[in-house]
């Protein structure tokens, strides 16, 4: 499963997302791939998007009725983009720590050996804060396995680079089995 989930705590937080675009390459790698999942927002709301959790939403995008916590807006480079923020006690009903966040459906998966590729774009206000090592974890981007047990294998996140963006990766046996992470710092 793929979330988009800006969240953090105790912080006013605003990400916009441009799109995420999954695809499958067709054999052989040479050709064309195949698209398996849009969430481009072109539609002008959040109807491509199986799933979206906020404190006021748990639910399908088609029946979500934005609220400062998930709308669309027009970005000059991107077009149609959504807007997260998460502020202080923004805890949606159905579990989990303070979020508002999409989700798409078991296609955007995967299983071993195969190869599959993920496209996003994430754009913080700026006056969010680079540098959360008094803020604690975050994480804007990640990729949750079916079970979605535990911190995703795949994720950009704050907290294991002195408090900085960092791009982790979660090695793991089996879903919620960690071996190992790995990260690398946006600091400049």
């Amino acid at each position: 499963m793929f979330r988009l989930a800006p969240a953090l705590a105790s912080v006013a937080v605003t990400a916009v997302a441009a799109a995420v675009v999954i695809a499958v390459p067709a054999t052989p790698v040479a050709e064309a791939a195949a698209t398996l999942f849009v969430g481009d927002y072109a539609t002008g709301d959040f109807s491509q998007w199986p799933d979206v959790q906020n404190r006021e939403y748990n639910g399908d995008g088609v029946h979500y009725v934005p609220t400062y916590s998930a709308t669309v807006v027009d970005d000059q480079v991107k077009g149609k983009v959504a807007r997260f923020e998460v502020r202080a006690g923004d805890y949606p009903a159905f579990g989990g720590g303070e979020r508002s966040q999409v989700g798409a459906s078991d296609v955007t998966g995967g299983t071993e050996g195969q190869t599959r590729w993920y496209e996003f774009s994430t754009k913080f206000d700026p006056t969010f804060p680079q540098n959360h090592a008094d803020l604690g974890w975050g994480v804007t981007n990640g990729w949750h396995p079916d079970s979605d047990t535990g911190s995703s294998p795949f994720q950009w996140g704050v907290g294991t680079k002195d408090g900085y963006w960092s791009l982790i990766i979660n090695s793991q046996s089996s879903p919620g089995a960690y071996l190992q992470s790995f990260s690398s710092s946006t600091r400049r």
